[in-house]
């Protein structure tokens, strides 16, 4: 039996629906060589990125078509690793309840010299930390994807086209086209859409018709990358909780624990040998024979796999966006290349949403790059620093760790929505658990969020509330929302929280307070943008 993707919270009033993946009406699935209709959004590429694009999408309303070469999720792992902002992402579409028993969790991450000497220990998150959720997963993309694509074919706002190859995008001022074909058949067909974002990978098809340029971090390496599924336990040192690193003179390697029988061996690459020598079953099977045997164990994958630091100098070009690994990539050793991408799709999707539904000026989507690039740069610098780290132990070189390890708190967004001010003004908010034991994100939904001390909000006048009536922004008491502590920290008797569930400002009076969501509206543009939905979609 289908599962069902869970109701939205019910909108404030004068709230643009927020639709769960599975309201609405149904659409043809069929797809002639021109669409007959408009959607909302294209979105190319339906891999974990692409995918949650779209139920975001759907989520707010929108109407999606999702377009993929593969007409099946991917057989082979690639990404593995979660946190709890990522999860706390897919708790946004409603799928936690789906995803999250698939998922492990992992205990720590060691790295080791040459010697088998430990010279950095990371402790990773299993407990529940301040997003109601465990720190770190591991998870198998391939049942991700399968899943997702089973959940997002139920949904009446999402149409998917797999087995596709798109080999174009054109825009105007009204809407962008992708052009794909049927790579079976050959039959050429045309997809219009408002707004286009390319979830399409390291070689995007979407990135190529911006003519966007990248920056190379130099980071560079290549590493055999195996995938195992094993049947009996692994050895001593490299324990089934731990990730660890080795930098032993012979050749370098990370072991990783992705799922209860699972593991990845990352073995770094000498400059002499080919990708095809490295991916032979023989090299395999002699570089994994200290933990597994081919009585133990399967190779699920072995692939020669370039790691680059790379960020595209444009996310945006009008109507067309990238998101995920066409926008950045970065070396795996930090787990934050397929966080980074959710992050780009919580941001961006909302922000596509409020656009399209006369909420928002088109100005707002030109904070998409503005304040990701900024935050994906300093992940991206972090996992470059690791790699370097376990390079430097590899040539017998002690690294500087300490500014190598992962930070204690997160990276802020750049200067955005928020503008200049500072933090706590542009990070992530705080998702504690309600006296009955809900997370409060389900309460807020993906609307603007004003959670405020009861005098505060007693002393609010009528025009900042009829500015969070026409936000559709849901107001807590700060008790009730156990903010307490949060607001005490801060110094603050209020806070507003994004859909994405960044600050985006706090306050200490009603007059303060005010002030604030003036600001947002000016931001949004809320009452200069001419653009409604009606217009829009026409």
């Amino acid at each position: 039996m289908s599962a069902t993707v869970p109701a939205a919270p019910k909108p404030p009033r004068n709230q643009v629906d927020v639709s769960p993946v599975f309201r609405g009406r149904r659409h043809d699935r069929g797809m002639t060589d021109t669409e007959q209709e408009m959607a909302d959004v294209a979105v190319v590429g339906a891999g974990p990125v692409g995918l949650s694009m779209a139920a975001l999408l759907a989520r707010h309303g929108l109407t999606v078509v999702l377009l993929d070469r593969g007409r099946h999720g991917v057989v082979k792992p690639r990404a593995t690793h979660l946190d709890d902002e990522a999860v706390r992402i897919m708790q946004a579409m409603g799928l936690t309840g789906e995803l999250e028993p698939t998922f492990y969790t992992p205990s720590s991450f060691t790295l080791y010299d040459s010697t088998r000497t430990p010279v950095a220990n990371s402790t990773l998150g299993r407990e529940i930390g301040d997003q109601a959720w465990r720190r770190d997963y591991m998870f198998h993309q391939p049942t991700f994807e399968s899943r997702m694509r089973e959940i997002l074919g139920a949904a009446p706002l999402v149409r998917a086209r797999y087995g596709v190859e798109v080999t174009g995008v054109t825009q105007d001022a009204d809407h962008a086209e992708v052009t794909a074909y049927d790579i079976d058949s050959g039959s050429t067909f045309t997809v219009p859409a408002r707004y286009v974002v390319g979830c399409d990978g390291a070689h995007s098809a979407v990135a190529r018709s911006m003519g966007v340029e990248t920056e190379d971090l130099h980071a560079t390496q290549r590493w055999l990358v195996v995938d195992l599924l094993i049947n009996e336990d692994v050895g001593d040192v490299d324990d089934e909780l731990h990730t660890v690193a080795v930098a032993p003179p012979e050749r370098t390697y990370t072991f990783v624990p992705t799922g209860e029988h699972r593991r990845r061996i990352e073995f770094k690459a000498f400059d002499h040998e080919s990708d095809e020598s490295l991916e032979t079953p023989e090299t395999v099977w002699r570089l994994v024979e200290r933990w597994v045997t081919p009585e133990t164990a399967v190779v699920e994958r072995a692939d020669a796999y370039i790691f680059a630091a790379t960020l595209a100098t444009r996310w945006r070009d009008r109507r067309l966006f990238l998101a995920g690994d066409a926008a950045h990539q970065m070396p795996p050793k930090a787990g934050q290349g397929l966080c980074s991408g959710l992050r780009d799709v919580a941001n961006l999707s909302w922000k596509l949403a409020f656009c399209l539904q006369g909420r928002a000026a088109d100005t707002v989507l030109d904070t998409y790059y503005a304040e990701r690039a900024p935050h994906t740069r300093t992940w991206t610098l972090i996992s470059s620093g690791i790699a370097r780290a376990i390079e430097d132990l590899a040539a017998g070189r002690r690294p500087d760790i300490e500014g190598e390890q992962r930070p204690d708190s997160r990276p802020p967004l750049g200067s955005g929505l928020h503008g200049t001010t500072p933090p706590p003004a542009g990070t992530l908010s705080l998702q504690p658990f309600l006296t009955d034991g809900t997370r409060l994100d389900d309460h807020l939904g993906l609307s603007f969020s004003v959670i405020a001390r009861a005098d505060v909000l007693a002393a609010c006048d009528e025009r900042t509330r009829a500015t969070w009536r026409e936000l559709g922004a849901v107001v807590l008491d700060a008790t009730a929302a156990r903010y307490e502590e949060w607001l005490t920290e801060h110094d603050a008797g209020a806070v507003i929280i994004r859909p994405d569930k960044y600050v985006h400002g706090t306050a200490r009076t009603a007059t303060g307070l005010a002030a604030l969501t003036a600001q947002l509206d000016v931001a949004l543009g809320a009452n200069t943008t001419s653009t409604t939905r009606k217009e829009v979609t026409a």
